[in-house]
């Protein structure tokens, strides 16, 4: 959830340089280096041992299925609402969204 506060945050007028490139720096270490070890780790772990290479092949797929997603969900949302209202809702909305669902994953399922 604090991912997406962040995400709302960038786009609020006002906002220093300094106090912009700390969010940005700080959206990308929880984005890059929390999130997608972790979603990676349990994408896997969700996997038989004799399947994780293909998991992991997979795994990549759908993050660059998600980011071509997003591009185009962007596109469509820029033409009726502008840059930044589409930004926010994309960098905030979408990410609690996220989260929301990722409270239903149940970890009983994943191999051990």
């Amino acid at each position: 959830m604090a991912i997406g506060g962040l995400g709302f945050l960038l786009y609020r007028p006002g906002l220093s340089m300094l106090t912009r490139e700390v969010l940005v720096a700080t959206y990308g270490v929880i984005a890059a280096a929390i999130l997608y070890t972790n979603l990676a780790g349990c994408h896997i772990k969700a996997l038989r041992r004799s399947l994780s290479s293909r998991g992991s092949g997979m795994f990549v797929t759908s993050l660059y299925a998600g980011a071509a997603f997003g591009g185009y969900l962007m596109g469509s949302l820029v033409t009726p609402l502008g840059w930044m209202r589409a930004a926010e809702i994309q960098m905030s909305l979408l990410t609690v969204i996220g989260a929301i669902c990722a409270v239903f994953l149940r970890e009983s399922e994943m191999s051990r």
